[in-house]
């Protein structure tokens, strides 16, 4: 497995994603978390989880967000342009039907967008154009919104 030495620490992708930038939540569909509470590498974990993070990152499936390169002074802006390019590229909305698809990478890693599924809806709500985001958002309010996830697919990006 490829990792990387920085100072007396090994950190492999897997280290990075769920250990550090997902604040050492479990990864999905694991009976664990991927660092030890006493492991000394959590120490460059961020202070706070970013979401956004999610549409950043590819595991080369098909259904990742595109690679990317960031810039640490444009980092917030950038993480923001490609989190709303991808939802808004990958939400199903049909107004008929009252029922929207959240991408679900969403639900892969709900409790990093909050407690719930609609908290994960409001993540995305709040980065689509306006028309559609006021249409969810009354539908929700209402309770007349049906809310399901889009299907991924984990084949390689070719």
């Amino acid at each position: 497995m490829a990792s990387y030495r920085v100072g007396d620490d090994d950190f492999t992708l897997n280290v990075i994603e769920h250990g550090l930038l997902r604040r050492n939540a479990k990864p999905p569909y694991s009976l664990r978390r991927t660092l030890g509470s006493s492991d000394r590498r959590l120490v460059a974990a961020p202070s706070k989880l970013d979401p956004r993070i999610h549409f950043a990152l590819n595991c080369a499936a098909a259904s990742c967000p595109p690679i990317r390169a960031y810039e640490p002074d444009r980092v917030d802006e950038q993480l923001e342009l490609a989190t709303r390019s991808y939802i808004e590229a990958e939400t199903e909305t049909d107004q008929d039907a009252k029922a929207v698809k959240l991408p679900y990478l969403l639900k892969l890693y709900t409790k990093d967008f909050g407690a719930g599924r609609g908290d994960a809806l409001r993540f995305v709500a709040n980065r689509l154009p306006a028309a559609d985001a006021d249409w969810i958002r009354a539908e929700h309010l209402a309770g007349t919104l049906k809310l399901g996830w889009t299907s991924y697919d984990w084949a390689i990006a070719t």
